[in-house]
């Protein structure tokens, strides 16, 4: 079983490497079965934003004319591209920056935002079902 602790720790390592989020507008390169070979990128522009990491693209062949949609699409670094033969990797393919191009600051703030909420709440929660904090409840209790 997963304690309050572990999974707090968890969030912290988490927030060590985060997933960024383009926003609408960003070139971004495309690569077929999230697997970066030189033959299977394609130029590709976010079109909508599904999530954290996840993304809709609008892919351009080399005539520049807009040829395909993927929808939920996520960052090669995504935990489920470690398995090649996940669902969303064969299906969706993945995205990154193109070569010269990172990431942004502000495209790690929706992931951080949402770990930070996340870990947060856990604090929340263990401090409530912690033992000092019980006997601060029932000692008050006792005395009202």
């Amino acid at each position: 079983m997963t304690t309050l602790q572990d999974q707090i720790d968890k969030l912290d390592e988490e927030l060590k490497n985060p997933i960024p989020t383009p926003s609408v507008g960003t070139v971004i390169v495309w690569y077929n079965r999230a697997e970066k070979k030189e033959d299977g990128q394609i130029a590709g522009i976010v079109t909508l934003v599904e999530g954290v990491g996840k993304v809709r693209v609008t892919l351009f062949g080399p005539s520049a004319m807009p040829r395909y949609t993927v929808k939920g699409c996520l960052h090669m670094s995504h935990p489920v591209h470690q398995n090649r033969n996940h669902a969303t990797s064969v299906n969706s393919g993945g995205w990154d920056y193109p070569d010269g191009v990172s990431a942004k600051k502000a495209d790690y703030a929706m992931h951080i935002s949402q770990l930070e909420s996340r870990k947060q709440h856990l604090v929340d929660a263990q401090e409530q079902t912690s033992p000092k904090t019980a006997t601060k409840k029932v000692a008050k209790d006792a005395v009202a």
